[in-house]
């Protein structure tokens, strides 16, 4: 059981840095709802969009 617990934590820290270096350098292009940081106030518009899929980025890269 260790060794699973173990195996799913290391895939989700490296899908975590992952999609948070992705999300700060390259942020999806359009305001969707499938995928992404999708809130009310980060969908306002592209600005907004851009800034929060930044932010996001860095939060998650940094608190792995």
């Amino acid at each position: 059981m260790f060794i699973f617990s173990l195996f799913i934590t290391i895939i989700i820290s490296f899908t975590m840095i992952g999609f948070g270096l992705l999300f700060m350098k390259k942020p999806p292009k359009e305001i969707n709802s499938t995928f992404g940081y999708r809130t009310t106030m980060s969908s306002k518009n592209k600005d907004t969009w851009n800034f929060a899929h930044r932010y996001a980025g860095i939060v998650w890269f940094i608190l792995v």
